[in-house]
């Protein structure tokens, strides 16, 4: 749990310095959604106008957002996103991709067989 609690908190800290990440993490989450009609993204209140800036930018890096709806939320902290399409949502929260990445590695840590005494 220690552990978990530290890379949730490094984590956190690294996406507050950087509104860059959320563009990453836009783009892997809008991927898995690229077919849909209606995609609305939830992003963080405080990051909202930097993502609708950067629909309005010209050039192929940011061409994926321009079919996006973008809505400010306050559930939604720094640097993650719900991606909302017809079929489903998509949780890209930090929280939740830290709780996926701990899940994995919980099911992946190899077991070490207790010893017993003779």
């Amino acid at each position: 749990q220690l552990i978990y609690q530290i890379a949730t908190k490094v984590a956190r800290v690294e996406v507050e310095k950087n509104d860059q990440s959320l563009i990453e993490v836009l783009r892997g989450a809008v991927t898995l959604a690229q077919d849909e009609e209606n995609v609305t993204v939830r992003v963080a209140t405080s990051q909202h106008e930097f993502v609708e800036a950067l629909k309005k930018q010209n050039g192929r890096q940011f061409e994926f957002l321009k079919k996006i709806k973008f809505e400010p939320s306050d559930e939604i902290t720094k640097g993650g996103c719900i991606v909302e399409t017809n079929y489903g949502e998509v949780d890209a929260r930090v929280e939740q991709r830290v709780k996926s990445l701990w899940d994995t590695l919980a099911v992946n840590i190899p077991k070490v067989k207790p010893k017993i005494a003779v």
